[in-house]
């Protein structure tokens, strides 16, 4: 009985072993075949982290250049569209101005407000232009200056509206006064027209003009007994005022002397034109020239 159970043992043993070395030599043999597989795909097999890692990296960079794209394209229709909003304003600004002649509703203060307007949206278009690399506004500047120039000589100066338009002109828009110092002939001609309008002002009403005289403080004592007309005066003064200033822009003294003498002449008055401009001549010296004066 124990004899079987050592011959059971012992064949049992001997199975399990040959089990062993079976399944060894089946691993052994699988080893093999892995061996012998062709290797040409390793390297890719190795660097495929790294691509895929790559690829990522790639669409993340095309997504931000896309989105950075659309951005600049935004900013630049904006600006684009700020610029055309700019220019109908600075169109309109302007074709309201050159109304004024014909336009007896436009008064002074609403060109004062179109006037500054207008420089602040062309200062703006210039800058705009800079920053885009694009031609320069200032052209456009200089283009409206020479209108306002051209709309200013075209006025005669006998209503008082006229006068304060080339004064308003003179003072709010900056390259005007530069524009005109440079082409004199403008300033010579308005000088011209303003004593024409004075001319006409003292032939209406001869004895009052040439009876005012200036104080020390700079204002106008009215001649005794004279009856006041104060429409006709305030138009005086806006023309004194306004020939005062545009005499400054004259460069040339021998004619600045010359419309200083014109200047007597239109108002018969020598004393006042002595106080306003420091001199003053004897008509009796050029009796053609104060042949008025000397009626």
């Amino acid at each position: 009985m124990d004899v079987n159970n050592k011959l059971e043992t012992s064949t049992k043993t001997v199975d399990h072993a040959e089990l062993m070395a079976e399944g060894q030599l089946q691993k052994l043999q699988l080893e093999i075949r892995q061996l012998r597989k062709p290797r040409w795909l390793d390297p890719f097999l190795q660097i495929l982290p790294l691509v895929t890692v790559l690829v990522s990296v790639l669409g993340f960079v095309w997504t931000a250049f896309q989105y950075f794209e659309g951005q600049k394209k935004a900013r630049s229709l904006e600006r684009t569209q700020q610029t055309l909003k700019l220019e109908e304003q600075a169109r309109t600004n302007l074709q309201r101005i050159t109304q004024f002649p014909s336009d007896q509703k436009i008064t002074r203060g609403e060109i004062e407000v179109l006037l500054i307007d207008l420089q602040r949206v062309q200062t703006l278009l210039s800058a705009a232009r800079q920053s885009d690399g694009s031609l320069n506004y200032a052209s456009q500047s200089e283009f409206t200056t020479e209108i306002l120039a051209n709309l200013v000589n075209g006025m005669s100066f006998h209503e008082p509206r006229e006068v304060d338009f080339a004064d308003v002109v003179l003072r709010d828009w900056s390259q005007y006064a530069d524009y005109i110092k440079t082409n004199q002939v403008y300033v010579k001609n308005i000088l011209a027209k303003q004593e024409d309008a004075l001319t006409e002002l003292r032939r209406r009403y001869p004895k009052y003009f040439a009876g005012l005289t200036m104080n020390d403080t700079g204002g106008y004592n009215e001649p005794k007994g004279a009856t006041t007309r104060r429409n006709e005066f305030r138009a005086f003064e806006k023309l004194m005022l306004s020939y005062e200033e545009h005499l400054k822009l004259l460069t040339d003294d021998s004619f600045r002397q010359h419309s200083i003498k014109s200047f007597q002449a239109a108002i018969c008055n020598a004393q006042l034109t002595k106080r306003k401009f420091g001199m003053s001549f004897r008509p009796q010296d050029d009796p053609q020239f104060f042949s008025e004066c000397l009626k």
